[in-house]
């Protein structure tokens, strides 16, 4: 009984360790989405907006990318949606590894630098980790 007691908190303190240790993101392969919510400059025109939807949707060209959607707010009169943002992007991939990757591509540094800087008065990007994709 003795033993035991000595144990039982080494046992414990091992078990917090793993747990507290556990990152799915980097441990398994699950989907992650990617969301980016876009607020235009006020100078940026309707035809410059219509081009950044398609340079958007040609990022699909990118490999790991699992899907891609691009589109307007939805105007809304309930309280708690925040319609404010002028456009939504929202990717998947594999895992989060694929994502780093997508980051760092070319075609996305290209389009970062030449869309998105010089037009957006804000961004706000949520990644999430999808541990049940169905």
């Amino acid at each position: 009984m003795n033993t035991t007691i000595r144990i039982l908190p080494v046992i414990i303190l091992g078990l917090l360790i793993t747990a507290c240790s556990y990152n799915p993101v980097y441990t398994s392969h699950h989907i992650v989405q990617h969301v980016v919510i876009v607020w235009f400059k006020p100078d940026t025109s309707e035809e410059t907006i219509k081009t950044i939807i398609e340079e958007t949707r040609r990022l699909k060209q990118i490999p790991g990318i699992l899907g891609l959607s691009v589109g307007h707010s939805v105007p809304s009169q309930r309280k708690i949606v925040d319609d404010s943002f002028d456009i939504g992007i929202v990717m998947r991939f594999p895992d989060k590894t694929t994502m780093d990757s997508y980051i760092n591509h070319p075609q996305h540094v290209d389009f970062v630098k030449t869309w998105v800087k010089p037009h957006i008065r804000k961004i706000i990007v949520y990644d999430i980790l999808d541990t049940h994709p169905e």
